[in-house]
């Protein structure tokens, strides 16, 4: 079976429900100055590497993770690596820190507001790929702290494994000069419409810009179509998501969503089988109260 790697944060998400639509209490005006009143909380494990490496798990595969936790809460995190037969030896333990957290809010209509700490990631040390294996079929470079994501885009470059990036929240946090530099050697760019959006805006750059960089450009909509472009191949399809029959909680589809499809790429080779994949997971996740409990 096919290896792959990933990089990205690990983090102890708190999950939060507001029964409302955020909108309403939103006014026209650029200063945000409100309050919402929440209905639940929950802590679960998470962050993008966590998450996907989850994912990979569940399918039964063949995968190395890189990422940091903090000593001082790291415990828990390592158990679960243990019960879920998730290699950890690539992980790597910050002292006297915390792990990364997430407080993500969730309204009504699944719109969300994220606030992250990096914690421990930021404080990572330059050596994680010094001694890494570079057998991979692919690797995805999931968000992290910049520095973090730099060091994988260059480990994969210097061994010319296939990158899939996936910048997500860290796409401001970019130089220009960088952000294309690593895009230009992508096999895949995977992220959402606003992310996309963000691309264009933060960088100055039209659509077809970024599908003349990266091979394949993968484009998200929550549960409207997904949207494949890759401009050498003349593709440029929607494939309709799975209608999810209850759906809980959106947080960490898209991680699910990375974790079937690319096991089953490395297989298949095909995208509509992949794009399949990755919506089957992804609507097991969005059925689960957490993001790691499908």
């Amino acid at each position: 079976m096919s290896k792959i790697g990933i990089s990205g944060h690990l983090a102890y998400d708190h999950l939060l429900r507001y029964k409302d639509n955020f909108k309403r209490n939103l006014s026209a005006s650029q200063f945000i100055n409100c309050s919402f009143v929440l209905s639940e909380k929950l802590v679960s494990f998470g962050g993008c590497a966590g998450n996907i490496a989850y994912g990979l798990a569940q399918l039964g595969a063949d995968f190395d993770m890189y990422g940091v936790l903090g000593s001082l809460d790291s415990n828990d995190y390592l158990d679960r690596f243990k019960k879920f037969n998730i290699p950890s030896e690539n992980v790597v333990i910050i002292p006297n820190s915390y792990t990364a957290c997430a407080y993500i809010a969730t309204d009504n209509e699944s719109q969300q507001l994220t606030f992250f700490m990096s914690n421990a990631a930021v404080l990572a040390s330059s050596d994680v790929y010094k001694f890494a294996k570079t057998d991979y079929e692919i690797f995805i470079v999931s968000p992290d702290s910049v520095n973090c994501m730099i060091e994988a885009y260059e480990f994969t470059e210097k061994h010319n494994i296939p990158l899939v990036f996936d910048p997500g929240q860290q796409i401001s946090a970019f130089q220009r000069d960088k952000f294309l530099e690593i895009l230009e050697y992508s096999e895949f760019l995977i992220l959402n419409k606003e992310e996309m959006a963000l691309i264009k805006d933060i960088f100055q750059l039209k659509d077809f810009e970024i599908y003349n960089k990266a091979s394949y450009v993968i484009i998200t909509d929550g549960f409207k179509p997904i949207n494949v472009v890759n401009s050498e191949l003349n593709i440029n399809e929607y494939f309709d998501t799975l209608p999810a029959k209850n759906p809980i909680d959106p947080t960490g589809c898209g991680d699910a969503f990375r974790a079937g499809f690319f096991t089953e790429y490395l297989q298949s080779k095909d995208i509509a089988s992949s794009v399949h994949a990755g919506n089957s997971l992804a609507v097991k996740c969005i059925g689960s109260a957490t993001t790691q409990d499908y």
